[in-house]
C-alpha cells in the first residue's frame, strides 16, 4: 500500500500492464478498487469482493475495463507524479501531469453502512472521484469502460444528462458527473465508442478552484440504476 508521496518508475508512454507496486487501494469493507499511479482505476468488483470484476485492465491491458483520466490524445498517458493517502484515512490522492498543468485525483469509497449498520436500505458500493487542477488550464479526457463477467458478456452503455448506465450482466453499473465547471464537462457531450459497448469518452477542462466530481456505483436492476444515476448527479 502507498504510505508516503512517491514517484513511480514503471510508467511508459504506452498504457500496458503495471507492476503491483504502481497501485494504491481504496475500499469500503465490502469491496475494493485498485488505482494506478497514472490515476486509472484498473480493478474493481461490484458490489462485493466475490462479485465479477467490472474494471479489469489489471488482468487484460487491451480488453479490460477501466476508469481513466488521459490527455486528449487517445494513445497517450498522463505523467505520474505522486500517490499518497490523505493523512490517516483511506482517501487516496494521485497527482498526475497533463498538457497544461497538474491535476490531483482524489478517490475513496463511502462507508456510511459501517457507521449506521442498522440503516435500511443499505447504500450500494460506490467510488467517488474528485479532480482538481493544481495549476494551469488543463484539458483532458475521461475514459470509462466496463467489462462485464470478465469480458464474456457484451456491455451496453446508454447516455443521458444524468450520466452513463451500463447494462448486460448481473446488475447495472452507473457513472454520474457531479458539478460541471465548464460547458466541455457536460456529460451529454461525451460519446460512446464501438456501437454502444464503450468506452465512454468525454473531454473536460479544469482550472484551479473548479473541481469536478464523479461517482461510479452498482445497482441490481436498470430501474434502480436510473434512479441512482439521477441521485448521484443531484448529490
Amino acid at each position: 500500500m502507498v504510505a508516503d508521496p512517491f514517484v513511480h518508475s514503471s510508467v511508459s508512454a504506452v498504457r500496458g500492464y503495471r507492476a503491483i507496486g504502481d497501485y494504491g487501494i481504496i475500499g469500503d469493507c465490502r469491496t475494493a478498487a485498485l488505482v494506478a499511479s497514472d490515476a486509472s482505476i484498473d480493478w474493481c468488483c461490484l458490489p462485493h469482493f466475490d462479485s465479477d470484476a467490472v474494471l479489469s485492465r489489471i488482468i487484460s491491458a487491451p480488453l479490460g475495463g477501466y476508469f481513466a483520466i488521459t490527455p486528449l490524445t487517445h494513445d497517450a498517458s498522463p505523467t505520474s507524479l505522486a500517490q499518497y493517502y490523505d493523512g490517516d484515512t483511506a482517501i487516496l490522492c494521485t497527482e498526475i501531469g497533463l498538457p497544461g498543468g497538474r491535476v490531483r485525483v482524489t478517490d475513496f469509497m463511502p462507508t456510511a453502512h459501517l457507521r449506521n449498520p442498522g440503516q435500511w436500505p443499505v447504500a450500494d458500493a460506490s467510488i467517488i472521484r474528485k479532480l482538481e487542477a493544481l495549476d494551469g488550464e488543463v484539458a483532458f479526457a475521461v475514459r470509462f469502460k466496463v467489462t462485464l463477467n470478465y469480458g464474456q458478456v457484451a456491455a451496453r452503455m446508454t447516455l443521458s444528462e444524468d450520466g452513463v448506465m451500463v447494462t448486460g450482466g448481473q446488475g447495472s453499473v452507473v457513472l454520474a458527473f457531479g458539478n460541471r465547471p465548464t460547458a466541455d464537462t457536460y456529460v451529454g457531450a461525451g460519446i460512446i465508442e464501438n456501437e454502444g459497448q464503450g468506452p465512454f469518452v468525454s473531454t473536460c477542462t479544469l482550472t484551479p478552484g473548479t473541481p469536478l466530481t464523479m461517482a461510479v456505483s452498482w445497482a441490481p436492476n436498470p430501474f434502480q440504476a436510473s434512479r441512482l444515476r439521477r441521485s448521484l448527479h443531484r448529490d
